[in-house]
Parts: C-alpha cells; sequence; structure tokens
C-alpha cells in the first residue's frame, strides 16, 4: 500500500507489488497482473494487464496476451491491446508495428500514417525517418514523403536540418527535402544551437548553418553544444571540461565525465564520487557522493553513500539534496522512489 508524508495510509495494503511511475500515477500488481493507482489510491486502470509501462504525457502503453494497447488517466483502453510492438510518444506520435509493418498513431489512437513501412524512427521536429525498398525516406506528420536516399546513414532532423552520408560525403537537407549544405570534412555531425561539430584528421572545428567554419579547437574530443555549453577534452581519454560558443573554456578539463545540464546543473563525477557544476564551472556541490541522479526535478535530487559494515558487506543508503547542496532528506534509506511533486516513496 501507500502511505502520506504524515504516515497516514491513502492505498490499503491490498496488493501484491508497488511500484513508482509517473505523472501521478503507480503501478499495481494483484493476482498476477498489473494496473494503476491514482496519487488518492483510486484504481483507475483496472489490475489485468500483463506489462504495463510509465505515464507519459496522459498515456501509458500496455500489454496483454502478447499485444500492446494504451491507456489514458481516465482508465480507458484509447488503443486496443493488437500491436506487436512500439515506441514512446515522441513529438505526439508513437512508432507501432503490425504482424509486418510500421506506421504511426496519436494520442487518441488513431493511425495516422498507416503500417506500411519496413522500419521507422521516432518524430523530430515534426519530421520521421522510415525504410522501405531499401530507401531512407523523410516524411512529415501528414504522411508526405518529402525525400528519398539510398542510404542507411541518414538521421533525425536536429535544429532545423538532417544529415544524410550521399556519396561519400555527409550532406545537410532542410523540411522540403533541398540539399543545403555539402561537406568536405572527414566528420561532421548534427547541428544543435546554431553549430554542428566537424574535423579533419585530428583537428575538430565548428560550423555555422551557412557551411562556415566560426572557430577552431585545441581539443581532441568535442561535442554538441546544449545549453550554451559543448564537453570537450583535451586527449582521448582524458579528463573532461566545457566550453563556451567563443571556445573558451568555462568548466576546467578536471572531471573523470559530466552530463547534459538539468536545471541549470550538470552531474559531474571526479574520481569515485559524484557532484554537480554551474555554466561558469563552479562546483556548487562538491563532489563526495557515491553516485547521484543525472537530473534535478522539482529543485531535488536523489545522491547516494555507500556504508561499508565490513570488507563483504556494502549498503546503499538514498537520501534527497537541493540545488544548495542540503540534505533535505538525509542519506539514511535503503530505498527512494519519486512518486510526484509532494510525494516521494521511501
Amino acid at each position: 500500500g501507500f502511505v502520506n508524508k504524515n504516515g497516514q495510509e491513502i492505498v490499503e495494503c491490498k496488493y501484491d507489488g508497488v511500484n513508482a511511475c509517473s505523472e501521478g500515477m503507480a503501478c499495481v500488481k494483484r493476482n498476477g497482473k498489473l494496473g494503476f493507482v491514482n496519487e488518492n489510491g483510486q484504481e483507475i486502470v483496472e489490475c489485468k494487464y500483463d506489462y504495463v509501462e510509465p505515464f507519459y504525457e496522459d498515456r501509458a502503453f500496455v500489454q496483454r496476451n502478447g499485444k500492446w494497447g494504451l491507456v489514458n488517466k481516465n482508465g480507458q483502453e484509447v488503443v486496443e491491446c493488437k500491436y506487436i510492438m512500439h515506441k514512446n510518444f515522441c513529438d505526439g506520435f508513437a512508432v507501432v508495428k503490425n504482424s509486418e509493418k510500421y506506421g504511426y498513431i496519436d494520442k487518441n489512437g488513431k493511425e495516422v500514417i498507416k503500417c506500411k513501412y519496413d522500419n521507422a524512427k521516432d518524430f523530430s521536429e515534426g519530421m520521421a525517418r522510415v525504410w522501405k525498398d531499401g530507401q531512407s525516406i523523410y516524411i512529415n506528420k501528414n504522411g508526405k514523403e518529402v525525400a528519398k536516399f539510398k542510404t542507411q546513414f541518414a538521421f533525425n532532423f536536429s535544429d532545423g536540418l538532417a544529415r544524410v552520408y550521399k556519396d561519400g560525403k555527409t550532406v545537410y537537407i532542410n523540411k522540403n527535402g533541398k540539399e543545403v549544405i555539402r561537406c568536405k570534412y572527414d566528420y561532421a555531425g548534427d547541428f544543435n544551437e546554431g553549430l554542428a561539430q566537424i574535423r579533419n584528421g585530428d583537428k575538430f572545428s565548428y560550423m555555422n548553418k551557412k557551411g562556415k567554419v566560426v572557430f577552431k579547437c585545441k581539443y581532441k574530443l568535442v561535442d554538441k553544444f546544449s545549453d550554451g555549453i559543448a564537453f570537450v577534452r583535451k586527449s582521448k581519454g582524458g579528463k573532461m571540461g566545457g566550453m563556451d560558443k567563443k571556445g573558451k573554456e568555462v568548466i576546467k578539463c578536471q572531471y573523470n565525465d559530466i552530463w547534459n545540464f538539468s536545471e541549470g546543473l550538470a552531474r559531474v563525477k571526479k574520481g569515485e564520487k559524484y557532484g554537480y557544476v554551474d555554466k561558469k564551472g563552479k562546483e556548487v556541490i562538491k563532489c563526495k557522493y557515491d553516485d547521484a541522479s543525472m537530473f534535478f526535478s522539482n529543485g531535488l535530487s536523489r545522491v547516494t553513500k555507500f556504508v561499508e559494515y565490513d570488507k563483504n558487506s556494502i549498503e546503499f543508503k538514498y537520501g534527497i539534496i537541493d540545488k544548495n547542496g542540503k540534505e533535505v532528506v538525509k542519506c539514511e534509506y535503503s530505498e527512494i522512489k519519486h512518486l510526484s511533486k509532494k510525494k516521494l516513496i521511501a
């Protein structure tokens, strides 16, 4: 069952298992079948499914007798269990597969693009990649095929352009299928925040959407820009840091690893310990934890400390910190799961 932070039982102990899911809905198990309850303990989705996935954007995929369907938060089965596979919703559509072919459904369960392709990828920026008869095809949300290439090396749209490997070189197309940049470099990455990383030999640079090099790098490995920062290494296997769009090193290359920013902070690893830095490179939460969540959510993040009882016995203890590093929940729990903005399961 579930209790609230005051210790009041809001869901009686009648389930064989419970699990924190998402968007205020928790997965429950009874008599070998799965369903969902809401934050008030009401069983919204009946325990009748063999497998369920967490709610995402008010929908959850459910499986019965080996086939997938879709339910909403009212417990309605908006798509009957008839597809043999699916992917999560992305850009409003989800990939599904019937007995042989791939297509797309919307959140109302309508098959908006018929299952007629040999393979299909998620929509990104209103465009998706599909395959048919050995060709890579870009389609829009109306199902219109805007570009076709005889290559398997075609990538998602990013920052308004898609990267395609054609005739031995990388080209970029716009959403009308028009080729707008043809590269002469050994490697070219996806555009993000107006820039794409490029490489000739072992030298990295960045170019803009006109194909012009805007600055050259002193680093051996560089990543795409995100939140105005690109993560870099001065040597292969070397320490990581971060630079801004002028090429200035704003996060010192001293970390074993760095993850993407979340709510203004990025998780970093120094040696065997984890902490967080801001975009100016300040280590606002010192690297003192044995593990830490990659992302902050509503100003909070889960952290972990290892408690060693003897050489053969180590226990994980979990807690919660805020963005100032204050432990709002001490690292003394064997498990902490997020249920909603106001509730945790510990």
